[in-house]
């Protein structure tokens, strides 16, 4: 994903103030499955010295992620498929001294994406790209009191929504020799 907010080429048409451009991957004639895992204890994280308004030497995070990913032809030089799913385990902990609470957030929803492209004739392309990145954290608020650095009950729970669905379609091609 790339952001562009000035300068950038006519094949992006006319924008007021910039445009965000996203690339995706795409099926080819060659069947591909791949799988990632990405970890980030909070034990192998530098710290951040506390400051006036926050307790930074108390926050922690943990971020664990499985990624699959498979693209291949489902009709040889015409149609191909490509997608991927990320499980996600992203839990974070952060006191703050003004608002006296200890915030434990948790996402556990995985994203994923599918695209589809065509080649029905010569010189015409056909792409369709359904991506999902809808999150759901889920805020557990407990009580902080910043002066002893004491975590007490639970206050609240919350949930928060980020992200969403997104479609994309997309025709290339020469229809006449002028045009």
């Amino acid at each position: 994903i790339e952001v562009k907010t000035g300068g950038y080429p006519a094949e992006f048409g006319r924008a007021p103030g910039g445009i965000i451009n996203a690339v995706s991957k795409a099926g080819t004639n060659d069947l591909m499955i791949a799988g990632h895992l990405n970890w980030e204890p909070d034990d192998l994280a530098s710290k951040a010295p506390d400051t006036y308004l926050d307790r930074n030497s108390r926050d922690r995070r943990n971020n664990f992620s499985a990624i699959v990913e498979a693209g291949g032809p489902i009709i040889r030089d015409r149609l191909f498929a490509y997608g991927l799913i990320e499980f996600r385990n992203i839990r974070t902990e952060h006191s703050s001294i003004t608002d006296g609470a200890r915030y434990i957030d948790r996402d556990t929803k995985p994203i994923w994406g599918v695209k589809v492209d065509a080649y029905p004739l010569d010189n015409h392309h056909l792409e369709f790209t359904y991506f999902d990145t809808g999150t759901e954290k889920h805020r557990t608020t407990l009580a902080y009191d910043g002066a002893t650095d004491t975590v007490g009950g639970e206050t609240s729970e919350t949930r928060y929504r980020a992200g969403g669905v997104s479609y994309v379609g997309r025709y290339t091609g020469t229809l006449a020799d002028w045009f």
